[in-house]
């Protein structure tokens, strides 16, 4: 499945900061290796990573407001419950009752899409 159509289908399921809170999470952070686990480096990187992955591959439309790293730690908090600090963060499982991450990681049924988020 390409990034764009998964995008899309997440998209009409999940609000757009719901979106961003879980695909930065699991593909900028957690889907390099190593782990982005410095500020710094995330805070450089994290315009070039809304730009290029999320805007130019995967299609998706945001607003000048949402491509900022302000809007993706308030999605954050607000999905979680918790503040964005990232030098605190341990990586999400999607497929744990317990994280609200689980419910982005499970396409509806109906639709066909595989789950393609790793834990």
């Amino acid at each position: 499945m390409t990034d764009s159509l998964e995008f899309r289908e997440l998209l009409k399921r999940y609000a757009t900061g719901e979106f961003l809170a879980y695909i930065v999470t699991e593909r900028f952070m957690w889907g390099q290796r190593p782990p982005v686990t410095d500020s710094a480096a995330f805070k450089a990187n994290y315009a070039k990573f809304i730009q290029d992955y999320i805007m130019k591959t995967g299609g998706v439309k945001l607003s000048p407001a949402e491509q900022t790293l302000d809007y993706f730690e308030a999605a954050y908090q607000k999905l979680l419950n918790r503040p964005f600090k990232l030098e605190e963060l341990k990586p999400t499982n999607p497929f744990d009752p317990k994280e609200n991450f689980r419910k982005l990681a499970e396409p509806p049924k109906r639709s066909g899409i595989k789950a393609c988020f790793a834990p």
